[in-house]
């Protein structure tokens, strides 16, 4: 299944990232989880490469690929396109569905493992911004309030997401990482909050390490310092 995997994402999904750049990240990410027959949900899947090795590689009992599909960075060319290569490849323990996580639901105490690859602070950007506002606060806690339901005992929720606070935003355009909004996403103290006041228990964050220095000590890449300079990107951990 491995191979399978390996196949897929060189002929799919290689122009993203380099194969070894993603599978680092994705085994960084999901380091010392199991997916084992285990059901998972990924909010904002995109092009699906994610899901894919979920179901593969992960040997996930069933992986659903959810996207919008539209707006806010989706695109419904790949999302077509995934459900092709589920077709072409039989991947039967993956399945897709187009919508709107803020406008759908899932039966309580069902999955195993929510996962959410920078995707959640688009649902956020769509009423504003954390700590800005009442409204803000009060939907993105009914969000998270609704994925534990979801969730079954002891399942998980985890995210890859960016911090606003990065030295990349106050660099010239032509710089690298000039293309992203900044604005839109939420500092890993708001994060934290998020979890914490939606009811989620053993909440922690680890910061992501840039590929290119994946051979560098840990304890020099993987700290606040580091991380403001590198990408500011980080993976938050909460259980029901």
């Amino acid at each position: 299944m491995d191979n399978d995997f390996k196949k897929i994402y060189q002929k799919y999904f290689s122009d993203y990232e380099p194969l070894d750049a993603f599978l680092f990240h994705a085994q960084e990410e999901l380091k010392g989880i199991s997916l084992m027959g285990k059901k998972v949900l990924e909010i904002g899947c995109g092009r699906g490469a994610f899901s894919i090795y979920m179901a593969l590689s992960g040997n996930a009992e069933k992986v659903i690929a959810l996207d919008e599909a539209e707006g806010f960075g989706s695109d419904g060319r790949y999302f077509h396109q995934l459900g092709e290569i589920i077709h072409k490849y039989a991947i039967s323990n993956l399945d897709t569905r187009k919508a709107d996580i803020t406008k759908t639901s899932f039966p309580e105490n069902t999955l195993d493992l929510i996962v959410a690859n920078f995707s959640i602070h688009h649902v956020i950007r769509s009423s504003g911004y954390i700590f800005k506002d009442t409204k803000t606060q009060k939907d993105i806690i009914n969000l998270f309030e609704s994925l534990n339901r979801y969730l079954k005992e002891g399942g998980q929720i985890v995210l890859r997401e960016m911090s606003r606070i990065n030295f990349w935003r106050f660099m010239p355009y032509q710089w690298k990482m000039s293309h992203i909004d900044w604005e839109i996403h939420p500092t890993l103290k708001e994060w934290l909050w998020v979890l914490t006041t939606s009811g989620l228990k053993d909440i922690s964050y680890a910061f992501l390490t840039p590929y290119f220095l994946s051979k560098w000590p840990s304890r020099m890449i993987r700290n606040r310092f580091s991380n403001f300079f590198f990408s500011s990107s980080f993976y938050l951990y909460g259980k029901k």
